[in-house]
């Protein structure tokens, strides 16, 4: 056991003061914004479209159908990574 100690206690405001707040909900791309030619440039430009999500829109069809064939709801979700994060 080492005799090392700190000479303060650290807290949150010396650990991430002065970091922006970030909350997950600054990443969700609001598909009703992004349905109209600029709306999708916008998105375009803010977010990188990765493979998998590529993917998510191909699957995307299917699941409403079987959506609507079960009469039952259902949910799904991709990763969208924010090309800079916001300030």
């Amino acid at each position: 056991m080492s005799d090392w100690t700190w000479e303060y206690e650290p807290d949150a405001e010396n650990v991430v003061g002065g970091l922006p707040s970030v909350s997950t909900s600054d990443f969700v791309l609001k598909l009703s914004e992004a349905v109209t030619p600029a709306g999708a440039e916008a998105a375009l430009k803010e977010y990188l479209v990765t493979d998998r999500l590529v993917g998510n829109f191909g699957e995307a069809p299917d699941l409403i159908k079987s959506a609507l064939d079960s009469h039952s709801s259902k949910a799904a979700w991709g990763v969208i990574s924010p090309r800079a994060a916001k300030r």
